[in-house]
């Protein structure tokens, strides 16, 4: 059983597509700070593990899918103990983009089992809420997003370089289906459209 939240709210933002998600979480931010909601934002790499490994030397072999979750969970560690728990516990609200969901999701595309996945992330708290950010959501190109700059985009990328390697249509493929899952059983719910516009009211 994760741990409770603290004091403040938690807003997962779930996906597989990197611009979309900084796009989405953006908004909402906007969406929150228009009913004078106090919050930020938690992105993925806020400790540089993945900086340093894309800029490390040249001819390390490409990681496995199990380390980069490994090094999803030990970075996620690091923005909860100085990005998400503080801010929480002074009752901001927090947008994690990417969260726990989206590791899980690139995991089971990889064949890793579920089981291990969850024991390895027991230590996040639950969120208050969890919303999946699809390819749908408008485009997030025009809104100075990188494209590569993303969980999912650095690890196709890193896969790509294995020996045979790893197609990243058909991880996309296979994490779709997992969030498909998360909707049907209700651990998660696609992001309102109300939710990305500053000035309407959001789903609390």
């Amino acid at each position: 059983m994760r741990e409770s939240v603290p004091r403040g709210r938690l807003i997962a933002l779930d996906g597989t597509d990197g611009p979309h998600l900084q796009w989405a979480a953006r908004r909402v931010l906007a969406t929150l700070r228009s009913e004078a909601v106090e919050g930020g934002v938690s992105s993925w790499d806020a400790s540089g593990i993945f900086y340093e490994l894309r800029h490390g030397a040249p001819n390390l072999a490409p990681p496995t899918p199990r380390t980069l979750v490994l090094l999803y969970a030990s970075d996620l560690v690091f923005r909860l103990r100085w990005e998400i728990r503080p801010a929480l516990e002074e009752g901001k609200c927090v947008i994690a983009a990417p969260y726990v969901e989206s590791a899980i999701a690139f995991g089971k595309a990889a064949r890793l089992p579920k089981r291990w996945m969850l024991d390895l992330f027991r230590f996040a708290p639950r969120p208050n809420t969890c919303y999946s950010v699809s390819d749908s959501t408008p485009a997030a190109s025009a809104n100075g997003a990188d494209p590569m700059n993303g969980f999912f985009e650095f690890c196709c990328q890193q896969l790509s370089a294995c020996s045979p390697p790893w197609s990243g249509t058909e991880l996309k493929a296979r994490s779709a289906q997992y969030f498909d899952r998360l909707r049907r059983i209700g651990r998660c719910s696609p992001l309102p459209t109300h939710a990305v516009e500053p000035g309407s009211r959001f789903q609390r």
